[in-house]
């Protein structure tokens, strides 16, 4: 009897949200509505365009990248029916503030 109660009991336990990593670079990815973007491809670039780490956004727009060394990259995020999105980042040696990311609907301009 006890273990069904316990059983029970965890059944509806909440799971903790997931507590971001200070040693990655995450964020949300949006359209204009504010509404998630779920399998947004999200790229992390050196100045040259070579890839430093990518990620596709998970199912609540969510993305976490690996924190590079800290310098100048572009951030990219494309996602079809969306205008791509580009953005300048410098990356510092503190933990990097989550982004939020708005993309525009291709041929719609803001």
């Amino acid at each position: 009897m006890l273990a069904m109660q316990i059983l029970a009991l965890a059944a509806f336990a909440q799971v903790p949200a997931r507590t971001p990593n200070p040693a990655a670079l995450t964020g949300l990815v949006l359209d204009p509505t504010r509404a998630i973007i779920s399998g947004a491809k999200v790229q992390l670039l050196h100045r040259d365009e070579t890839v430093v780490s990518s990620a596709t956004t998970d199912g609540i727009g969510r993305f976490q990248l690996s924190l590079p060394s800290p310098g100048d990259y572009r951030l990219t995020v494309v996602f079809p029916g969306f205008t791509p999105l580009g953005l300048s980042l410098h990356v510092g040696r503190a933990p990097q503030a989550p982004l939020t990311l708005v993309m525009d609907l291709a041929g719609v301009v803001t």
